[in-house]
């Protein structure tokens, strides 16, 4: 914007007093003037403000503007020109809301609440009320860049300062060290930096880039409770209030130029802004909001209001739009603006990319149930690996699936165990009606997921996708509680801290059981499994211990037992470490797997843990390389296959019984053939190796009806015969074989036998050359004249199953066909 156009504004508008500018001009340059509109003299309803931001011509109409401020339980909108506060509907209920900002682009008001320990949202009409962020400590204050549309805020609890989208998304700290008592925060998204108060033991306000980057002090000294602040984005300056000095000062926006603007004694001043030529603000102890001219001198009440009042901001309607560093940019989640018209591509969960773009999520991560949410943290930092996944009502056991990475987790208040699709998200019920379901463990060779219910005090095994189920050991347990499978071995352990806490092992179907640690036991929670040594680990939340074993029982070894009280749950091994989740820190910790004192707290993930409870090693690529009998066909089982050292054994659900009845490997198929000739009819019956279950009997069946019966059972697959030395007509018919096991039975497919006439005979009724039991002609085994399996006439098709629309070729196969659906 040049000189000479601000010089001519202020008599143009003079000549046009009905001038309206409803839209932006592109004109570059700073500010250039503010303009009260006067008309005949006299102050009109509006108070205009022109000025040069981010390249834009701005015009910001007082005439919807209001002061939008937080007191106590409701935010409130105020009149700048008299003091009403009916500008718009109160929102009301709320708890304790501290920090108020908004988005006029999308009409939107956002607050924290110290109660909940949350960051919050809602339309200016009052509707759609929505919590963006959880598990805060001390939200003391809140921000919003218009431009990038993310909210920016201070946590005095945690200690830190930290970003959220609008909606919700990629959360993320972006400060975590040397913050004592962060408080007010305000940022300028057109230049690229935010500032922040701090009211520690040595108050300060400083300034950084609003990634993060960049940060120094620009006001120290003769502060104490350096409480709100406010930016004068135009005017290049900052203002802000002390609570214990009680007085207003300024200075630009680089520290410079501090200046005293009012003394305000006995109001303890909470929250400031901004209109004009003066700034308001609120006063604690007199339940009002204030007002001070830049100038100084007194400051006059403006608003009296009936509750407490903490933050304040000037609702700009048209306060939209703007360019920075992240215009137009393409940032995988989070684009964070720093000056100069730059910026940095940051990661809410997962690992910034060498594409400096995109976020993925690392191989390996600690995956954590939280009470109402699945997480997954880095194993270095905590820091969010994926995204969260919440809403839950009290999550307890957690694993995955490596081939889907699928997550699956136990809901004690539900009495369910859900599964999460990787892809979507979307959540499914694989078991129901449990009463405590403590221990979850994927066996994803096997596709079976094995649980442990304290409730019900039997563990179950159900198919990874819900279908089939099955009580694996139902008696003899107390309260069992953590669970974890050895696939390679097929070994099962679990902890129960019932009457007489245990922790007992057996093969993956139940059996082989026995009792391998007792004794000197409280509340056996976690337990984790090294394979490679055959070592078995396992915490104690009642003695506060973390202990050892090897997978007999044997070798059993205190490897922790710290002075400081713990409660640890779920429990992980991982590259030479010990993790466990503590109920006490609502953290995890992590020792060396040869135990000692050397414990090492991580810093506080982001969002805080509430009680975290579950705990895995996600390491896909890794668990990918276990094998076991079920590796290949699912064991040939027919539904369940667990394996067991040595082999696998199969079984099926008492719901899914008609998957687990005999298999027919290979039945009869349909054939014709000359009188006389020899016919043999095969069928092959899946045993144990095809099934996994024993054939009981099998037989023959002729139009439906049995001809034979045998008895027994064969490891291997059971081959049976039909055999006809010499056919005749009455031979023809409809043949079947079937098997019956403990599941029931199955029956073939039917196939058409066809006893067709001899094609030397002259004369079918009365052959002259052939004696149907003693031909002159032929040998019924060799004829002379045919070949049985290759007859001169026309011989259907011999399809290796049943053809279901097969058509008989002749009136009596047809008789017959019908006399076997009548039969059947």
């Amino acid at each position: 914007m040049s000189e000479d156009w601000c010089s001519v504004l202020p008599e143009t508008l003079t000549s046009r007093p009905n001038l309206k500018l409803a839209n932006y001009a592109f004109l570059p340059g700073v500010l250039c003037f503010e303009y009260q509109f006067h008309q005949n003299h006299a102050l009109k309803n509006s108070d205009y403000f022109y000025f040069a931001l981010s390249d834009y011509f701005w015009r910001v109409s007082a005439s919807a503007d209001f002061l939008l401020l937080s007191e106590t339980n409701q935010l409130r909108g105020i009149s700048l020109t008299s003091g009403s506060t009916d500008v718009i509907t109160a929102i009301r209920g709320l708890s304790r809301a501290i920090a108020v900002d908004y988005l006029a682009e999308t009409e939107q008001l956002f607050w924290s609440d110290l109660t909940h320990k949350t960051i919050s949202a809602i339309n200016k009409n009052g509707t759609n009320q929505r919590v963006l962020l959880k598990g805060l400590s001390v939200p003391d204050g809140l921000t919003v860049d218009w431009i990038g549309k993310n909210v920016y805020f201070t946590d005095t609890g945690l200690d830190v300062i930290g970003v959220v989208g609008v909606d919700g998304s990629f959360p993320r700290i972006l400060i975590d060290s040397a913050l004592d008592e962060p408080r007010a925060i305000s940022v300028n998204p057109a230049a690229g930096y935010m500032y922040w108060t701090d009211w520690g033991a040595t108050a300060k306000i400083e300034r950084s880039y609003m990634s993060g980057r960049g940060r120094t002090t620009i006001i120290s000294g003769n502060l104490r409770w350096p409480n709100g602040l406010c930016l004068d984005i135009v005017g290049k300056r900052m203002y802000w209030i002390d609570g214990f000095y009680d007085k207003i000062e300024s200075s630009d926006l680089n520290g410079s130029g501090r200046k005293v603007i009012s003394s305000i004694r006995d109001y303890h001043p909470f929250g400031i802004t901004l209109n004009g030529s003066y700034l308001f603000w609120t006063a604690r102890s007199r339940k009002a909001v204030y007002k001070t001219s830049l100038n100084g001198g007194n400051s006059v009440s403006f608003a009296t209001l009936t509750a407490t009042p903490f933050g304040i901001t000037v609702y700009r309607d048209s306060f939209k739009g703007g360019m920075n560093g992240c215009s137009g940019r393409k940032c995988d989640q989070l684009c964070l603006p720093e000056p100069s018209m730059s910026f940095v591509c940051a990661c809410s969960y997962g690992e910034l990319q060498n594409d400096h773009r995109t976020c993925k999520s690392p191989d390996s991560f600690l995956l954590v149930s939280d009470f109402d949410s699945v997480r997954g943290l880095a194993i270095d930092t905590l820091e969010n690996a994926i995204k969260s996944h919440t809403g839950f009502t009290r999550a307890i056991a957690v694993d995955y699936d490596p081939l889907t990475d699928d997550i699956y987790y136990t809901d004690v208040s539900v009495g369910s165990i859900e599964r999460i699709l990787f892809r979507t998200g979307a959540r499914t019920t694989v078991v129901g009606s449990l009463a405590v379901a403590d221990g979850v463990a994927v066996d994803w060779i096997g596709r079976n997921l094995f649980y442990t219910d304290a409730g019900l005090d039997h563990i179950g095994m159900a198919r990874l996708d819900g279908t089939g189920h099955v009580v694996v050991i139902a008696s003899g347990l107390d309260q069992p509680r953590a669970i974890a499978l050895a696939l390679e071995e097929g070994l099962m352990f679990w902890t129960d801290w019932g009457t007489t806490p245990k922790i007992e092992k057996a093969w993956m179907d139940g059996t082989n059981r026995r009792m391998i640690v007792s004794g000197n036991l409280g509340w056996p929670n976690g337990i984790a499994l090294d394979t490679t040594t055959q070592t078995l680990y396992w915490v104690d939340a009642q003695l506060d211990k973390v202990e050892k074993c090897h997978f007999n029982g044997n070798g059993r070894t205190v490897l922790s037992q710290p002075s400081d009280p713990i409660h640890p749950y779920g429990l992980a091994l991982y590259d030479g470490y010990l993790y466990w989740t503590d109920w006490i820190a609502k953290n995890v910790v992590r020792m060396p797997i040869d135990g000692g004192s050397n414990h090492s707290v991580y810093a506080l993930p982001f969002p805080r843990l509430k009680q975290p409870s579950g705990l895995v090693v996600h390491n896909s690529t890794a668990r990918r390389m276990e094998q076991n009998s079920c590796s290949v066909s699912n064991g040939n089982c027919l539904q369940f296959c667990v394996a067991v050292p040595g082999g696998r054994r199969c079984a099926c659900s008492a719901s899914e019984t008609d998957a687990c009845k005999p298999v027919i490997v290979s039945g009869p198929t349909s054939t014709t053939v000359y009188q006389l000739s020899a016919v043999t009819l095969n069928c092959t019956v899946g045993g144990l190796v095809t099934t996994g279950v024993a054939i009981s009997s099998f037989g023959w069946k002729k139009n439906g009806i049995t001809m034979r019966t045998q008895y027994g059972s064969s490891s291997a697959d059971i081959r049976t015969l039909w055999t006809i030395p010499a056919a005749t007509k009455l031979d023809g018919g409809l043949y079947s074989c079937w098997a019956t096991n403990k599941y029931g039975t199955r029956t073939s497919s039917s196939a058409l036998l066809i006893v067709a006439d001899s094609p030397t005979t002259v004369n079918p009724t009365t052959p002259t050359t052939a004696n149907p039991t003693t031909p002159s002609t032929a040998n019924p085994t060799t004829p002379t004249t045919a070949n049985p399996t290759t007859p001169s006439t026309a011989i259907p098709t011999t399809p290796t199953t049943a053809n279901p629309a097969f058509q008989p070729e002749s009136e009596a196969a047809a008789v017959c066909e019908k006399q076997q659906r009548t039969a059947e």
